[in-house]
């Protein structure tokens, strides 16, 4: 099923599994993205390497949640949604809520497992490397966890403008006819993806945005394990949250004028 058919859906197990998995690939690639651009190569182009890191570990993790989900469900029965962001704006869009908590649901707990399967591999690569497992561990762990200081105005007008950018970027994707434009759901993930990067791209000056809650998450669980957490940063994460909540129920709003008015149908 498409994403248009998971918002009317209170339950679908091929769905749940498919988005955790889904989730819990995105969140094991970006962390190791870190770890390796951080390592060996030069921070002259970290900035550029982090961004295409994180596209592509988004790619992946939307194909993995594909294959899953078709596995269980069927082929081509796959929505391969991965971030909370797209199921809300959908759900708002159609105004039905159904779907919200065990899709976002499950793609928390695939934040979960991404984070320890993270953990594990380091783990297991420190014991192949031969280096003992002690405080060095805990402290390169650190170093991929830890985010930069950003002031609460600063960060509050980041995630304005980009999460205004991204949202009705992904929008309005969702608005392009598919027989009209003659575009298939893969062309579709690429234009998101290309918009990803861009905005991703232009936002590592500023320690990136909110683009998936779930990468949020995971790294407030590793900060809470690793004794780094600080509250300012849950704080953030909360107002990064709040500020893309606001603008998904406000271009909601305006993409359901514009269908009706244009007597368009909508499909992300």
């Amino acid at each position: 099923m498409n994403i248009n058919q998971v918002v009317l859906t209170s339950w679908n197990l091929g769905t749940a599994i498919s988005e955790m998995i889904g989730s819990t690939t995105l969140i094991f690639l970006v962390l190791m993205t870190r770890y390796f651009v951080a390592h060996f190569f030069s921070k002259k182009y970290s900035f550029i390497l982090f961004s295409l890191g994180f596209t592509i570990s988004f790619f992946i993790a939307i194909i993995m949640a594909w294959v899953i989900g078709g596995f269980i469900n069927g082929l081509g029965q796959a929505a391969g949604i991965v971030t909370p962001l797209a199921v809300i704006l959908i759900s708002f869009i159609k105004n039905t809520f159904v779907s919200i908590p065990y899709v976002v649901g499950f793609q928390l707990i695939g934040a979960l497992l991404g984070s320890l399967l993270f953990i594990a591999v380091f783990y297991a690569f420190y014991n192949f490397i031969g280096d003992k497992i002690n405080s060095n561990f805990k402290i390169e762990i650190r170093k991929i966890i830890e985010t930069e200081h950003l002031s609460f105005g600063k960060h509050t007008i980041k995630e304005i403008i980009f999460q205004f950018f991204f949202v009705v970027s992904l929008g309005f994707i969702g608005y392009l006819d598919v027989i009209t434009y003659g575009l298939e759901v893969i062309d579709k993930v690429l234009i998101t993806l290309t918009i990803i990067f861009i905005l991703l791209l232009i936002s590592s000056k500023f320690n990136f945005y909110l683009f998936a809650l779930t990468v949020s998450v995971a790294f407030l669980i590793l900060q809470g394990i690793f004794n780094v957490f600080k509250w300012q940063n849950l704080a953030k994460t909360l107002i990064a949250f709040w500020i893309q909540f606001l603008t998904i129920y406000l271009v909601s709003l305006s993409l359901n004028a514009i269908v009706l008015a244009s007597g368009r149908f909508f499909e992300l």
